[in-house]
């Protein structure tokens, strides 16, 4: 079974709606849109971000055991980074991040129980 989407970031920013579905038919006045079929998502985004890029990176939680004076990774998943076409390293975009939880992931987050490190 595929995981689900569980949480995905609506955000305005510089006046520009940014719209998140899980939805297939949802119409949207913006007219750049990402689709990403794994998670069924679609995300609008506004005309200025033609060209964006999309980059993948893992987060991890990490809990420390004190029995054993270590730290460990309990929990990993996926984060979907949108990233505005005029980003550069000496001139810095707000990217958008999706972050993706399974089902039990995302129980566990609402009861203060994991917490990503992103």
């Amino acid at each position: 079974m595929k995981p689900k989407l569980i949480l995905c970031l609506a955000l305005v920013l510089s006046g520009g709606l940014f719209g998140c579905s899980t939805t297939h038919n949802q119409l949207s006045g913006l007219p750049i849109r990402y689709r990403n079929a794994q998670y069924d998502l679609t995300f609008y985004l506004p005309a200025g971000w033609k060209n964006y890029s999309v980059l993948t990176q893992q987060w991890d939680d990490e809990d420390y055991l004190p029995a054993l004076d270590k730290t460990v990774v309990a929990e990993r998943g996926q984060m979907i980074i949108l990233r505005h076409p005029q980003w550069k390293p000496n001139d810095l975009y707000q990217d958008i991040p999706i972050i993706v939880f399974t089902r039990k992931q995302w129980d566990e987050k609402e009861h203060a129980k994991l917490w990503p490190n992103l």
